[in-house]
């Protein structure tokens, strides 16, 4: 909604990658950690990285947790 018209194409290509991509680096820890350890410390870990990730974008971006979407949050 808030990416200009002549940038839409390149985001929708990053986008692209980053959901092709970062899946298999996930599966990949996953299984690193899973086989040093156990898959109930590998999935542990996975779910408190993700959300130390969030906080961690949150923190350095404030404009995310600002961010509503004005289009599809007006009251009916």
């Amino acid at each position: 909604m808030v990416t200009p018209d002549d940038l839409r194409g390149r985001v929708n290509a990053a986008d692209y990658v980053v959901g092709a991509g970062v899946p298999q680096l996930g599966s990949l820890e996953s299984g690193l950690l899973a086989s040093m350890t156990s898959p109930v410390t590998s999935a542990l870990a996975g779910g408190l990285l993700t959300i130390a990730g969030a906080v961690a974008l949150g923190a350095v971006l404030p404009a995310f947790r600002r961010y509503r979407d004005t289009v599809t949050s007006r009251p009916a």
